[in-house]
């Protein structure tokens, strides 16, 4: 009797083990498949949020080359646009810095990224330089010729970044 109740008690203590072992090894398994999941999402929205702000940068570019190509024909008339330019965004480089997806980590393709973005860092800071100098400084007599240099680097700079 004592034998029966030794060999029934190892064997539930068996079972609870392999119970155990089996439970632990599918629990595991759905955490990783949940984690690659969640990852590819939290990847494809960051991919998405990427090529909506590129697609805004776009439309960003092409609104500013129109009113700069405006504003070099009307200076030439003395007449002059006060409609600022706007400034590019560059959001999508910050939460790239933090998790950066493995469709943008070839190494290539963070070059170009890195490329645009400075591109663009440098674009604002001209489009805010020109903004300064557009609101504050009407009076001079070179006004004429600085706006025109600042409208001509700021094309430079945006046939720059339609090349990536």
């Amino acid at each position: 009797m004592i034998n029966s109740l030794d060999s029934q008690w190892l064997a539930g203590f068996i079972s609870g083990i392999v119970a155990t072992i089996i439970g632990f090894i599918f629990t595991m398994i759905w955490d990783i498949y949940k984690f690659k999941r969640d990852q590819k999402n939290r990847e494809n929205n960051l991919v998405s949020a990427f090529k909506r702000e590129l697609n805004d940068n776009l439309e960003f570019l092409q609104y500013n080359k129109d009113l700069l190509s405006m504003e070099l024909e009307a200076i030439e008339n003395d007449k002059y646009i006060i409609i600022p330019l706007i400034m590019l965004q560059n959001d999508f480089w910050e939460l790239m810095k933090i998790n950066l997806p493995r469709v943008l980590a070839e190494e290539d393709i963070l070059v170009k990224v890195k490329k645009v973005v400075r591109s663009i860092i440098q674009l604002n800071e001209q489009i805010k330089s020109r903004e300064d100098y557009r609101i504050n400084n009407q009076g001079y007599t070179n006004y004429k010729s600085r706006m025109r240099a600042y409208d001509e680097r700021i094309i430079i700079i945006t046939k720059e970044l339609h090349r990536f």
